[in-house]
């Protein structure tokens, strides 16, 4: 009978999970993210759909409407004591099969 082998996490890709270098491997992937040109920067809502782990601007014709198993990400961009709030919100719906860390490095 033959022994499970025993491996280590730190000899794996999780070695470096929650360190600044992930951190900051993760802020410079969102910066570069073509879809967030000019978000926040106007008042009102702002809708991504992730497709093939790409983030595509959703039509504003198609807001209110979202589909069952597909991931979405919020923006609501609104005033706040004179400046300007814009908390982003993964939405994720039911039935979700997703690569959590791109939703979770995009919307930094």
């Amino acid at each position: 009978m033959l022994k499970a082998k025993k491996y280590n996490w730190k000899e794996s890709n999780l070695a470096l999970f929650g360190s600044d270098t992930e951190k900051a491997v993760k802020k410079s992937a969102a910066e570069t993210e073509e879809a967030w040109t000019g978000a926040g920067q106007a008042i009102g809502l702002k809708i991504w759909r992730i497709v093939q782990f790409k983030v595509q601007t959703w039509p504003e014709n198609e807001y209110g409407t979202f589909y069952s198993g597909d991931s979405y990400i919020v923006l609501n961009t609104y005033k706040k004591g004179g400046g300007r709030q814009a908390p982003v919100r993964p939405a994720l719906l039911d039935r979700q099969i997703l690569d959590p860390g791109r939703v979770r490095y995009s919307s930094l």
